[in-house]
């Protein structure tokens, strides 16, 4: 069987818009990781704000999950003070989620909204651009 996982990333001057799909392994993560190094830089320490849409993440691998946690302190480190989150629709999703955000130490807040359009009014609220840039879709395939 072959299952489809991806990840949909755009930028505005001070926030991230990254979408997941499918069931995130480490090739998503790995190109999200690099994707977050980058805007790390650009950003240079500043605030900056992310909305993460996980309304249709199946799972994350746990190898890919260990992987977002570490990097959750470094960008609270490089300014990350705001993530809106669109929770996975698959309880156990939802349990992965919860369970990563209460794993890291943080200073960062964290908001859980059911759309995108509600996600950029709390942005906006909040005095973060939502003129994203246009979206890169990494994708990756599997065969079970």
């Amino acid at each position: 069987m072959k299952t489809e996982s991806s990840l949909t990333v755009a930028t505005s001057r001070n926030a991230i818009y990254a979408k997941f799909s499918g069931m995130t392994d480490t090739y998503v993560s790995d190109n999200y990781l690099a994707f977050l190094g980058r805007q790390r830089q650009i950003f240079a320490k500043n605030e900056w704000a992310r909305i993460v849409d996980l309304s249709l993440l199946l799972l994350a691998t746990p190898e890919s999950n260990k992987a977002i946690i570490d990097s959750l302190v470094d960008d609270a480190n490089a300014g990350l003070v705001l993530e809106i989150i669109l929770p996975p629709k698959k309880s156990i999703s939802q349990w992965q989620v919860e369970k990563t955000i209460a794993s890291v130490q943080h200073t960062i807040s964290f908001e859980f909204v059911s759309s995108v359009e509600s996600a950029n009014q709390i942005l906006h609220n909040n005095g973060f651009s939502t003129d994203f840039s246009s979206e890169k879709t990494f994708v990756s395939k599997h065969t079970r």
